[in-house]
This record gives structure tokens, sequence and C-alpha cells, in this order.
């Protein structure tokens, strides 16, 4: 995706990230995050998990960053899964928040431009 046709800016980041499939936990990690997604790096068998769930026609995965103040815990529609032979990334969007996710996430873009200062805010 071109960078100017982002609405948001990403914070560049290496957290652990939960996908709940069902009544399984696959492991991720997220290489960015916005206020409206985030991309993913993700193992073969992840993503053949998540390829396995787009051909059947469900395109929505719930996913969660646990942290003691709350964390994030979303449902997310998925709108890219790009794999090769070394690599696996997804790209999913926001959809719904529970609990209070989306104060959790502004309190980490904002903290994300703060140890970034180089980075310009879009509005």
């Amino acid at each position: 995706m071109d960078n100017d046709r982002r609405q948001y800016p990403r914070i560049t980041t290496d957290d652990s990230v939960q996908l709940i499939d069902d009544d399984r936990v696959l492991p991720a990690l997220a290489l960015d995050i916005s206020l409206l997604g985030m991309q993913l790096l993700c193992d073969a068998a992840t993503a053949d998990s998540i390829g396995r769930r787009l051909n059947e026609g469900d395109d929505e995965i719930r996913v969660k960053i646990p942290r003691p103040n709350g964390g994030l815990d979303a449902t997310c529609r998925i709108v890219y899964l790009n794999s090769s032979d070394d690599e696996c990334r997804l790209g999913l969007e926001y959809m719904e928040f529970l609990g209070n996710s989306y104060d959790w996430l502004e309190k980490f873009v904002d903290a994300g431009f703060e140890d970034a200062p180089f980075m310009v805010r879009k509005h």
C-alpha cells in the first residue's frame, strides 16, 4: 500500500499477537500498528490456518495483544494474506473493539509517536 494513501501513520513494533481462530490461539508478531489496523508477520502454520479460513469465506478474526493494563482485544477483517517461502504477512483492519481496547490503542499509538520524534503525525 502506498504510504501517501494511508489515513493514519503506522507505528513500527514487534509485539506478540494472539490470533483467536475458533478454539485455537495462533501466534503472530505485529510489525506495525495504526488506529485503523495492523500488519502481522506469521509462521507457515498460522498462514495455512488463515488461508483455510479465507477459502471458507470467513474474513474475520479476533486479535489480542494482552497487557497487564488491558491491551488490545478486537475483531478484525482480514484484508490480505501474502505468503512466500520465507515469510507470511497478514493485513488486518479493526471492525470492533472489546472492552477499553480502543483507549489502549490510542495510548499505544501516542506513546509510539513520543518514542519516535522524527515521525510526522498526519491529520
